[in-house]
């Protein structure tokens, strides 16, 4: 199985703080790891996540910690990069469901769903055969373009 880790489980697994999710989420990292589960992430999940804890550190409402924890994370779990057609699969899907009166995210936005969306496409088709499943905490948008569940069910 492949688990393709969406930028709020990244989120919850770089953060800090102590608490009973965070702790829960990071044995169910190791879990999945243990029984030979590959887990991946976005560069845009990275992003996503690294642009926060900047922003919470320059604020002074984090100590340097989140960005450590991520960079350990960065040994444990690939980083896959995006590619061409990636965007080009993101762009269709968008286009798709803005056709279908599915709003994902304002127009002008970048809609980062639509892009782990098309990774898990590609993912699924580099390895055929295996189960991808995107675990995520909001699985609303994800479920209509790809495999997702919440990170607690898989």
């Amino acid at each position: 199985m492949i688990i393709l880790i969406d930028s709020g489980i990244l989120g919850i697994l770089s953060n800090p703080n102590e608490s009973e999710v965070n702790t829960k989420c990071e044995e169910w990292l190791y879990n999945k790891i243990i029984k030979g589960c590959t887990v991946v992430t976005s560069q845009i999940c990275k992003y996503e996540v690294k642009r926060s804890l900047i922003l919470c550190q320059k604020k002074n409402s984090l100590q340097a910690e989140g960005l450590e924890k991520l960079a350990e994370l960065e040994k444990l779990i690939d980083f896959i990069a995006i590619t061409e057609e990636d965007i080009d699969i993101a762009c269709q899907l968008w286009a798709d469901s803005i056709i279908a009166g599915i709003q994902v995210a304002p127009q002008q936005d970048i809609n980062f769903d639509l892009i782990i969306c098309s990774q898990w496409q590609r993912l699924k088709t580099e390895s055929p055969g295996r189960e991808i499943t995107i675990a995520t905490h909001n699985i609303r948008h994800l479920k209509r373009f790809a495999q997702a569940e919440l990170w607690e069910n898989l």
